[in-house]
């Protein structure tokens, strides 16, 4: 099972956000306990799909959403 996922520094934008969540909740949620996103384009509109995470993650206790400047307080 996957317990630590390192994706900082790709483009991921609101596309590859929603798959990645979508990939999560599918597969390996329960265990992921960190989830390193910095530096991904993420913006405001990538607020649902960081909530999905969130709810589908129980044991995610390390969200890096660092040197996303764009994300604001809507994310």
């Amino acid at each position: 099972p996957v317990r630590s996922l390192d994706l900082g520094g790709n483009a991921l934008g609101l596309e590859g956000l929603a798959v990645l969540a979508s990939w999560l909740q599918d597969n390996c949620a329960p265990q992921l306990g960190m989830l390193c996103l910095w530096r991904c384009g993420l913006d405001g509109r990538c607020g649902v799909h960081i909530a999905s995470i969130l709810a589908a993650c129980p044991v995610l206790r390390v969200l890096n959403l660092g040197l996303n400047p764009c994300l604001g307080d809507a994310g």
